[in-house]
């Protein structure tokens, strides 16, 4: 009986503890966006294309001939950003590395978070990419691919008139290759104003909420030379080689026979009264030319070749280095050039042979700095977007946006580093160079060093920093 009530009590128990579990549940606040979901047939299939198979040599020297047709720098490094092996992969490396996320920050003037804000910014953002749902990330994203390829970050806020729950109608990425500059003199200073053509006429965009960075300026003009601009020549002088080489690689690089007819014996194969007959004996020897080339070209690989003594075979007749050309040579020389014009370095192009480890941190470094470079110009203009919002907003206070960490190395290389930089502040701490609170903060990013508790007489515990607190409570240096 006592065995039976307490199953009994276990059963009652676990009853209790599921629906306690779900009236927590029901009483949870869960929040979602809103959609406005579409219901009825599928408006979306999945087609079928039929495309043209072309050979490497006919799209190298398409694009060469494209290249050279085209006139505009602008449009010359956009074709060559899409289309070159190597210019793309500098690209859309430098792409990576450049955008690792961000963190949005709102304070007031005290400079206490205002999560409510980053909140409400947060869900706001996402749709102002009008070219997809990536929001602000695809908006950053793209602004450091125009700086790299047109030299200027370039946007406009437009600010919402009909949407109460959305601050801005969207933040547009301008195009800088359709801006014309001019200086001209306003409140009393001369201003560099931007205008662009448009269907409508010559527009000033200054008279909108327009913002620019510009990655690489002339000294005395907004508009400066385009970081990619030397790449055109590089990648014009790759094609033209690789047309070149290609052409010379196919004629002396690849080993061929040699037949030879001799002719004496062809023409004694022919009856007396053909042998002084021109035309006659022209077309004996067509036809065993032509049946020589039947038998090269339309063989089987395991097949022998029957012929009569008048034919002649000189086998592997050029199949020697020397027939053919070093491509290491031209390949060096190309590589630098390409390297030099897309301003990026052989460890992100697949060009590393040869160097060494530290040659390498040298390069990532080299990189890594250009591309936080461009991280503070995409910063300050989201920042300008985020003051305007908060000025919209009515909200005191203050907008920072942060790019994450530029992360390229593996854990077992940070903890390494992480160990060595203990070390260092462990000696350092021994023979009395910094505190223990500096070495605490500067390994850890602690305030201060752990205290110890320990008595010894007066004295209950004695900081690393060397603060000694005393039994009565008191602090002595």
């Amino acid at each position: 009986m006592a065995a039976f009530q307490d199953n009994l009590k276990k059963i009652y128990e676990r009853i209790a503890r599921t629906f306690a579990n779900s009236r927590k549940r029901q009483n949870k606040q869960v929040t979602s966006e809103d959609y406005d979901v579409s219901d009825g047939p599928r408006v979306s299939s999945n087609g079928h294309r039929e495309g043209e198979t072309v050979s490497q040599e006919s799209i190298t020297q398409s694009l060469l001939e494209e290249l050279r047709n085209t006139s505009e720098l602008g449009e010359q490094i956009e074709l060559i950003a899409d289309r070159d092996p190597d210019v793309s992969m500098a690209v859309w490396s430098f792409q990576r590395l450049a955008f690792q996320g961000f963190n949005i920050e709102i304070t007031d003037l005290n400079g206490n978070r205002l999560k409510d804000a980053e909140l409400q910014f947060e869900n706001e953002c996402k749709s102002w990419n009008e070219l997809s749902i990536d929001g602000l990330d695809g908006i950053v994203d793209t602004l450091n691919k125009a700086g790299l390829l047109y030299n200027i970050m370039m946007i406009e806020v437009v600010v919402s008139r009909n949407n109460p729950n959305n601050t801005f109608e969207g933040v547009y990425i301008i195009d800088p290759r359709d801006i014309e500059w001019e200086l001209e003199t306003r409140d009393g200073k001369q201003q560099w104003i931007p205008y662009q053509n448009q269907e409508d006429g010559r527009v000033d965009l200054s008279t909108g909420n327009v913002f620019w960075a510009v990655v690489n300026q002339d000294i005395d003009s907004p508009v400066g030379a385009y970081l990619l601009e030397p790449a055109i020549a590089s990648v014009d002088y790759k094609l033209q080689t690789m047309s070149d080489s290609s052409a010379v690689l196919r004629h002396n690089g690849y080993p061929f026979n040699i037949w030879k007819i001799n002719k004496e014996r062809l023409i004694n194969t022919l009856p007396p009264s053909e042998q002084n007959n021109r035309e006659k004996v022209s077309n004996a020897i067509r036809k065993a030319m032509s049946d020589a080339k039947s038998a090269a070209y339309d063989r089987e690989p395991t097949q022998d070749i029957i012929i009569t003594d008048d034919i002649d075979v000189n086998k592997n007749s050029n199949a020697n280095a020397g027939s053919s050309i070093d491509v290491r040579a031209w390949t060096e020389q190309v590589d630098v050039q390409v390297m030099n014009g897309v301003k990026s370095l052989g460890i992100l192009l697949n060009r590393s042979q040869g160097d060494t480890e530290t040659w390498g941190s040298v390069q990532m470094k080299v990189i890594t700095e250009m591309v936080r470079s461009f991280q503070r110009k995409s910063k300050r203009l989201i920042e300008q977007v985020g003051a305007i919002w908060l000025q919209l907003n009515g909200i005191q206070g203050y907008f920072k946006m942060n790019h994450k960490p530029l992360d390229y190395q593996s854990e077992i290389q940070k903890w390494e580093s992480q160990n060595k930089k203990m070390d260092f502040y462990v000696k350092a701490h021994n023979q009395r160079y910094v505190t223990a609170d500096d070495a605490a903060k500067n390994t850890m990013d602690n305030e201060g060093a752990v205290i110890d508790i320990f008595e010894e007489g007066n004295v209950i515990g004695v900081t690393a920093s060397g603060k000694e607190i005393e039994k009565s409570g008191n602090t002595s240096e």
